[in-house]
């Protein structure tokens, strides 16, 4: 005898929390499994409505899973954004009476008969116009643009226009630079704060780096000026005063400036090729080399009162001593800075040749007797 069974009903159960379901709730149930999921769960974690896969059936950070719950994500927005545009906004009724009340313009081309004839009689064209001249405006235009002179029967202009206004001619514009010579203590905030100007736009423009308005602001000291603005201005607007070469009158702005400039400079030339560091002397030679009234004629800027001896040896028939300077004449065409060095030179090598020490061998030992400024005398 065949025993029959009866298959159990087995209660659901939450996914989550694992907690029996009543048989009359009506959970969650997950897309891809149909597992209920109650609603304590998914009120503590929304997201849980997302996952696809579920919990249960996949891992949602593997890239199987994550790409559903994304896909979930953006199919759960398009049902919200159409669950949106279906309600019912106050005002949209409104809205569409008043725009139904407003007549819509007529349009050029679908005009009715009637209204062709109304307007004939104000907008008929001239008689000495044809039809495609006729076609080549818009109905708009109304009968001044077809209007003819009485002698020759020509339009006026293909535009309406006023036979007499001519095209302006391009104006001719000019590039105007602001510039502010650069002052020993100057920098870029100071004359910002001088021409109220940004210090942004005066590094752009100089091309400075931005650590010049704060670790290393000296370094506008190696620009002789600074541009200020830039723009452009219509040359028929500019006075006649300032037509003239802006480069040329730039070392004209501050005078002073430009003799301390040049001055440092021939110094620091001196220096280079003298190889004499020492300022004092750079400076005393360049003076006496500068001297605009110059030493006596036939005489060297530095004999006067240096107590050495530029006589004519009598053996040389009347020559320069073999050894000496060489004669200074006045105006020979060289600047102030080759003088300068000249000088030096020649005063280096008088020094060798008549004031170095010298040495002589005393009891077989070699002693120093005498200096430079001793003339280098031998003693016995």
């Amino acid at each position: 005898m065949a025993s029959s069974t009866t298959p159990s009903h087995t209660p659901p159960h939450c996914q989550t929390c694992y907690t029996e379901l009543p048989s009359q709730a009506r959970p969650y149930l997950t897309p891809c499994c149909s597992t209920p999921i109650c609603e304590r769960c998914l009120s503590r974690n929304p997201r849980l409505r997302e996952y696809d896969p579920c919990l249960r059936c996949g891992d949602v950070r593997t890239a199987e899973g994550s790409g559903r719950v994304a896909r979930g994500r953006a199919e759960a927005t398009r049902r919200e954004r159409e669950a949106e545009s279906g309600q019912f906004t106050i005002g949209d009724d409104d809205d569409d009476d008043e725009a139904d009340g407003f007549d819509k313009p007529p349009s050029y081309r679908s005009q009715s008969p009637a209204s062709r004839g109304s307007r004939s009689h104000s907008q008929s064209p001239a008689p000495g116009t044809n039809r495609e001249q006729r076609d080549a405006f818009p109905p708009s235009a109304g009968p001044d643009a077809l209007e003819t002179d009485s002698g020759d029967n020509k339009p006026s202009g293909s535009t309406g226009q006023n036979p007499t206004e001519e095209p302006k001619a391009e104006t001719e514009m000019e590039v105007v630079e602001v510039s502010h010579p650069v002052g020993r203590n100057d920098t870029v905030l100071s004359i910002a704060r001088k021409y109220a100007a940004d210090p942004h736009d005066l590094l752009t423009l100089n091309s400075l780096p931005p650590t010049a308005l704060s670790s290393n602001p000296r370094i506008l000291q190696t620009r002789r000026k600074i541009i200020i603005s830039r723009r452009l201005v219509p040359r028929n607007a500019l006075p006649s005063s300032v037509l003239f070469d802006y480069s040329a009158s730039s070392s004209a702005l501050d005078p002073e400036a430009e003799a301390r400039r040049e001055a440092e400079r021939a110094l620091k030339r001196f220096q280079l090729i003298s190889k004499n560091m020492d300022d004092a002397v750079g400076r005393t030679y360049l003076a006496l080399a500068s001297d605009p009234e110059g030493p006596p004629e036939g005489r060297h800027p530095l004999e006067l009162g240096s107590g050495e001896s530029m006589g004519t040896g009598a053996g040389n028939g009347g020559g320069e001593t073999p050894g000496k300077k060489k004669m200074y004449r006045k105006g020979n065409g060289e600047g102030d800075g080759e003088r300068a060095l000249e000088a030096f030179f020649d005063d280096e090598e008088w020094e060798r040749e008549v004031g170095a020490p010298e040495r002589v061998k005393v009891d077989g030992r070699w002693t120093v007797v005498g200096s430079g400024r001793g003339l280098g005398k031998v003693k016995g």
